[in-house]
């Protein structure tokens, strides 16, 4: 996957490229130290993936996460020192449609494999979901026409659409939700997962 780094912090960006090029399917496709410059970087050469810092000078992450979904959309995973610290930004970042939120990795003494080994299975989980929307197996929204009637003991059931959510979540659900009719026929059941961190 190619992925974009934002962050302000020359050592931090260094140990995030070594972390994402410890991996053989991951190559790092451009740096920016700022939140504007990455919008700018997103839009001229749009990588599969950004890791974005939140707290950051000119523009921050969550700002900048919000134009790229505007403007260039792509997955964006917020990589920051607190996750818990930058709470307010964290959950900006992923009401404007960020993937998920982990806390920087520091490398210390640790290969850059072993120290990232949470931001890096986030990466895979990016790339599996590329994946399986380009291969087209997302299947389309069920049809919500009038089922033919029925008789008997089933005659008085209702369409039922449920909907599991996670990261990101909200603001699909707002997508979603929001363009149905206001005489919607169909009972609605919806699962928005939230983590530990952020319940």
């Amino acid at each position: 996957m190619k992925v974009g780094i934002v962050n302000d912090q020359r050592l931090i960006t260094e140990a995030l490229c070594r972390i994402v090029l410890s991996d053989p399917r991951h190559q790092v496709a451009w740096t920016a130290a700022d939140g504007k410059l990455a919008v700018e970087k997103c839009q001229a050469d749009p990588p599969d993936v950004i890791l974005m810092d939140l707290v950051m000078p000119v523009m921050n992450g969550a700002e900048a996460t919000r134009e790229i979904m505007r403007t260039a959309p792509c997955p964006v995973l917020v990589v920051t020192a607190t996750v818990s610290g930058n709470y307010a930004l964290v959950c900006q970042a992923l009401g404007y449609g960020a993937y998920d939120a982990v806390c920087t990795p520091s490398l210390g003494d640790r290969a850059p494999q072993e120290a990232g080994a949470q931001l890096l299975t986030k990466l895979n989980s990016v790339d599996a979901i590329r994946r399986t929307m380009a291969r087209g197996t997302v299947g389309p929204a069920p049809s919500l026409a009038s089922p033919t009637p029925e008789r008997g003991p089933r005659a008085d059931r209702r369409p039922l659409v449920a909907i599991g959510a996670s990261t990101g979540g909200p603001q699909a659900l707002e997508k979603i939700i929001s363009a149905w009719p206001s005489d919607f026929s169909a009972a609605v059941v919806i699962a928005q997962h939230i983590a530990k961190d952020f319940a």
